[in-house]
């Protein structure tokens, strides 16, 4: 038997559809308040008719006994569940939540003997530098003014889940670079697609790495069949400036691509802007100083070791980015 953390949001759910496919029965947790549109909507397209295979089960992370009797007929366990937010008022209590349930999991899948224990976390976990940089597994996390408060819950996260490592817990730790794929539109690189269509003017001149979100599932899945506990790996599948990124976006909705470099100025005036306009529209900002930050550094991310692993060739991002337009068409109503 399966266990999903996290299967109503982007990750959880495009592993939730590839999981269906198997003969296990797959638990999935939610929040009381969860909406499973969108999970309804990602089966839909990658697995339909299999919807109803997932069994889902309203869970309190931080009740342990409730957790232990949840994982007491188990096999594997998939951590995909995170808070994510770069919006200053939120890291607090983001970094609290994603360490103190990562935690209670890893404590829970002790006790009651768990089998496989996957944990998705983020080349955020790895940290960054001003400077650039070509980073794999072995980069050890140093405090730097660059890292997000995002990349400290997940380096954080991580640390549990190596306790539970050393504790005797067969554990796999994957640490995706951007992931993009069929997405809420205004979540998460969803709003990437967003931001494209009502029209890029500015760019910034930071790289990183990007990767479809099928491919970070099949990688999961993948490794946990192989069993190679106790490793990490970066699944990645291209190293692309942000520029591009936003091109291939505006060329796949046919939308003009941005012209001008953002400079500090602009910068600082953009952060001004879209505070304002989150306080007025109640919506987390797209842009915060983290997220221009981020997209100013020049990060490549190396994927030899997965592609070893697995024999695994990953797809190429502009293809990725041309389907998921497609999809926000759709959805969007748009020729």
């Amino acid at each position: 038997m399966i266990f999903v953390t996290g299967g109503t949001g982007f990750l959880g759910a495009h592993l939730l559809a590839k999981l269906s496919y198997s003969d296990k029965k797959i638990i999935a947790s939610k929040r009381t308040s969860s909406d499973l549109g969108y999970a309804k909507k990602v089966f839909d397209i990658y697995a339909p008719g299999n919807f109803e295979k997932i069994s889902w089960v309203d869970v309190d992370f931080f009740d342990t006994y409730e957790l232990e009797d949840l994982l007491h007929n188990i096999e594997e366990v998939y951590h995909c569940a995170s808070q994510v937010s770069f919006h200053e008022k939120d890291h607090d209590k983001m970094i609290k939540n994603n360490v103190t349930i990562t935690g209670n999991l890893v404590d829970a899948a002790l006790f009651c003997g768990i089998k496989k224990f996957m944990f998705a976390s983020s080349v955020a976990a790895l940290g960054r530098s001003a400077q650039a940089e070509i980073i794999d597994e072995s980069r050890i996390w140093k405090t730097d003014p660059v890292n997000t408060k995002y990349g400290l819950s997940k380096y954080k996260s991580e640390m549990e889940v190596w306790r539970g490592y050393e504790e005797g817990l067969p554990v796999i730790v994957v640490n995706p670079s951007m992931i993009l794929g069929y997405c809420r539109w205004t979540e998460g690189t969803g709003r990437m697609f967003e931001k494209a269509y009502n029209g890029m003017k500015f760019y910034t001149k930071g790289y990183t790495g990007w990767v479809d979100v099928n491919d970070v599932c099949d990688c999961m899945i993948r490794l946990m069949q192989k069993e190679t506990f106790g490793e990490r790996y970066v699944v990645v599948s291209e190293t692309q400036p942000y520029r591009q990124i936003f091109d291939w976006m505006a060329e796949a909705l046919n939308k003009p691509k941005a012209q001008k470099p953002a400079n500090m100025n602009m910068a600082k005036w953009l952060v001004r802007v879209e505070k304002i306009r989150s306080k007025l529209s109640g919506k987390e900002p797209l842009i915060t100083t983290e997220t221009l930050r981020n997209a100013s550094l020049e990060c490549t991310y190396v994927n030899d070791k997965i592609k070893k692993e697995l024999n695994f060739t990953f797809k190429p991002v502009k293809q990725t980015i041309e389907e998921t337009a497609n999809l926000f068409k759709r959805d969007k109503g748009i020729n």
